[in-house]
């Protein structure tokens, strides 16, 4: 309900001259007493009295002058209110409440100037001088009369102020230095600076001027992958296309890649050298083919996941295309492997691909021969869904390859991609880094282990998932039994207990190695351990979801490690099925080098023997080092057990969760030392 002054007048309190009849037409004598209904306030407490003193006295006349005197000045003091606390909410910000109170002070006195004054002057406090001049010129028409002409004068006044305000008013954005403004630039989301080129075309030269924002473009309409909202960027991006050096689009409509690819086509791109695309959506490549026609003499990285409603890509097309192409990946996991435009033309050849990913449901193994062949300076290969039989295609046609991965889509480590990418001519052939992952129940091996021969020398990375648990598994190993890898320093591989002896065999081979995780797995045996026990330059050890292993070569190797004083940084046990006694954690609480001891959900025999873990730990003849210990969903591990724990001297992080015997006293110890960081869930 509006604020009008019948509103402020309690209709409660009716006074009235005239007799009150009776049910028999005849009048009763007034009553001298007067009845209310309201009482006052203090500040209008006087009057009231001086109001019911004149109608008891039978003074009415002057109850009605008093009355009205009194409403006439409440009705003052609620305009003078209003003007203060309006003026008090714009000097501290708050000009939304103050422009509520302004529009009360003219619903209730539409013909005074005060409420259009008020409001005038708290837009002007936002520089919002064309709202001021509109409030002034609507209080000019509203205040007619000879009456009120001095008013108007100063509604005029204050109009033409607001006037030469606007007139002269100085644009910061467009004034300030450069060094300043792209200072202010750096902290604005990219959503947002889109939105500020509306303002004017000073600001959108500004903005559009400023190179750093706009070389790396993410956009994700996916919930999963972060990035701006496409739509909006997209319709301003022709305003900055000689910025752009890199555009990711994570997608989930036909519609943004449409709108993507369009504004490639129309625009200039002078340094657009990555594009990748993912969640490519489209009934057909015309549009893809005429953006990357656009951008073909820049573009050095092209990364595109079709949806698997897309027809196939034609990859030959593509590459005959983009002359300077160093990078492709694409994956179209429903689509057959499409080498249109290469295959008519056996001299072609494409020099700059050195990275080269391709997922697609099939690939004959001719076409990738003949496209592998027309990439001679390829130093990275990634292909997936196929088996290991295309090893030997690989083997045939990639001569200077350092990187092969098959059927792998995990989170792979980071390999060294300048020795993979070096164009050292002097530099020894053979792959540095190789990943694979079984796609059928039965592989045939051969061509891997072939891969591994003609590598030896120079492999640094090899990671083998998920092993298939059957005989052919082995089929063709015994040839590394004599071979050796003096470079390799990584493995990644999953165990059967079939395999057990090869990979004994192999890690015997590993002068260098450093770090070795042993995954999904099951049976590991005397001889892997002895193996492990024995690689000087170990400095990682992890085993995850690991079932069946030789008790006795397992406490053999923490021995062996602990009477060596290994190098040993890292251990960890994650999943595994097998229990963890007492004479294995005395052995690995005498490794001093131990920098970091992770346990997850593995048996441990009983809290007696982790509490002895614990007690080695902290004795200082055992001179350790740890530093950070994690623990999860251990149910030996109890209050006690985290109360021992602070006093190892060394440790500096405890990292805690699911622990069902741990309660928050124990938690609470850790909380009591400063030198120790607590990681935990909430208990």
């Amino acid at each position: 309900m509006s604020l009008t002054l019948n509103n402020i007048i309690p209709k409660e309190i009716t006074i009235s001259t005239t007799p009150t009849p009776t049910t028999n037409g005849c009048q009763t004598k007034m009553s001298n007493s007067f009845e209310g209904f309201h009482s006052p306030a203090s500040t209008g407490k006087a009057t009231f009295t001086t109001c019911v003193e004149n109608v008891e006295n039978r003074n009415f006349q002057n109850a009605i002058d008093s009355s009205t005197i009194g409403i006439q000045e409440m009705f003052n003091n609620t305009l003078s209110l209003l003007d203060v606390r309006a003026w008090t909410y714009g000097m501290t910000m708050q000009v939304d409440k103050g422009l509520k109170d302004a529009q009360n002070m003219i619903a209730l006195a539409p013909t005074a100037a005060a409420g259009y004054l008020r409001a005038g002057s708290i837009h002007t406090l936002r520089s919002h001088y064309k709202a001021a001049m509109q409030v002034y010129q609507t209080g000019i028409k509203a205040l007619s009369g000879e009456q009120n002409k001095s008013a108007r004068l100063t509604l005029q006044e204050k109009y033409n102020e607001a006037q030469e305000k606007l007139d002269i008013r100085i644009d910061f954005v467009t004034q300030l230095p450069y060094e300043v403004l792209h200072q202010v630039l750096d902290h604005i989301e990219m959503e947002e600076m889109v939105g500020l080129m509306d303002i004017s075309k000073g600001w959108r030269d500004c903005l559009a001027g400023y190179p750093k924002p706009w070389t790396e473009i993410c956009l994700s309409s996916q919930e999963d992958e972060e990035g701006s909202r496409p739509e909006p960027i997209l319709f301003k991006l022709h305003h900055v296309s000689q910025h752009v050096e890199e555009i990711v689009l994570y997608s989930t409509t036909k519609e943004e890649c449409e709108m993507l690819l369009t504004v490639i086509m129309s625009n200039i791109f002078t340094n657009l050298n990555i594009l990748e695309i993912h969640g490519y959506q489209m009934d057909h490549h015309y549009q893809l083919l005429g953006a990357l026609s656009n951008i073909k003499n820049t573009l050095s990285h092209l990364s595109i996941e079709v949806d698997s409603k897309s027809p196939s890509l034609p990859i030959g097309v593509v590459l005959s295309m983009c002359p300077k192409l160093e990078t492709l990946h694409c994956e179209q996991r429903k689509a057959i492997l499409d080498i249109q435009g290469i295959m008519p033309h056996g001299s072609m050849t494409f020099d700059s691909l050195t990275d080269l990913e391709i997922r697609f449901a099939h690939m004959e193994p001719s076409h990738l021969e003949f496209l592998l062949e027309c990439c001679p300076k390829l130093r990275k290969l990634v292909i997936g869904h196929c088996s290991f039989a295309y090893a030997s295609v690989v083997r045939k046609a990639c001569p200077n390859l350092r990187s092969f991965i098959i059927n792998y889509g995990g989170i792979m480590p980071p390999g060294n991609d300048e020795v993979v990418f070096s164009a050292d001519p002097d530099e020894p052939k053979g792959i540095r880094y190789f990943c694979l992952f079984p796609n059928y129940r039965s592989e045939i091996m051969e061509p891997i282990i072939d891969i591994l021969c003609d590598s030896a020398s120079v492999l640094e990375t090899f990671l083998m998932s998920a092993a298939t648990p059957n005989n052919d598994i082995t089929s063709g190993w015994n040839a590394l039994s004599s071979v050796t890898f003096p470079k390799l320093r990584f493995i990644n591989i999953s165990p059967t207990r079939n395999f057990d002896p090869i990979l004994a065999n192999i890690l015997s081979g590993c002068p260098v190695l450093e770090e070795l995780l042993l995954n999904v797995g099951f049976g590991l045996g005397y001889d892997t351990f002895n193996a492990i026990a024995g690689l000087p330059s170990l400095q990682r050890l992890e085993f995850a979801s690991i079932r069946g292993i030789n008790y006795e070569g397992m406490t053999s190797m923490f021995r062996t490690l602990e009477a060596r004083q290994h190098l040993l940084y890292t251990l960890e046990f994650d999943d595994c099925n097998f229990q963890l006694n007492d004479v294995a954690l005395q052995a690995i609480a005498g490794i001093s080098s131990l920098r970091s001891f992770t346990l997850i959900n593995t048996q441990v025999k009983d809290q007696y023997s982790f509490d002895n873990f614990v007690l080695k730990l902290q004795q200082d003849s055992n001179n350790t080092h740890i530093r950070v210990i994690i623990l999860c969903q251990i149910e030996a591990v109890g209050n006690n057990s985290i109360r021992s724990l602070c006093n190892i001297p060394t440790l500096q992080a405890l990292n805690l969760y699911e622990l069902p015997n741990v309660t928050s006293t124990g938690l609470d110890y850790v909380r009591d030392h400063d030198t120790i960081m607590l990681y935990e869930n909430q208990y």
